[in-house]
């Protein structure tokens, strides 16, 4: 299980438009936050499968506008793990 907060930026460049260059640039600082945790099988000592991983990353930035976006990113994994040492015994 984790948390993490800190800063999000988005920058639009006035050469990369998606139908071609805009008439100006943008840039501009927001909050963000991501929390999630998951569960791993363990196969051997280095070697676990995470059979289950969640994530979700909120981030709130301002518009041009000065009208704020709050944007809601969620996703599932499932891969192997590689661990560098064996966890403590609880």
């Amino acid at each position: 299980m984790h948390t993490l907060f800190g800063a999000a930026r988005l920058t639009e460049d006035a050469n990369a438009g998606i139908l071609g260059p805009n008439s100006s640039s943008f840039s501009t600082n927001g909050f963000a936050m991501a929390f999630g945790g998951g569960v791993d099988l363990k196969l051997t000592k280095h070697v676990a499968w995470r059979v289950f991983q969640s994530e979700f990353l909120v981030t709130k930035i301002a518009d041009v506008l000065t009208v704020f976006r709050t944007t809601f990113v969620q996703h599932l994994d499932c891969l192997p793990i590689w661990r560098w040492s064996s966890p403590a015994a609880a």
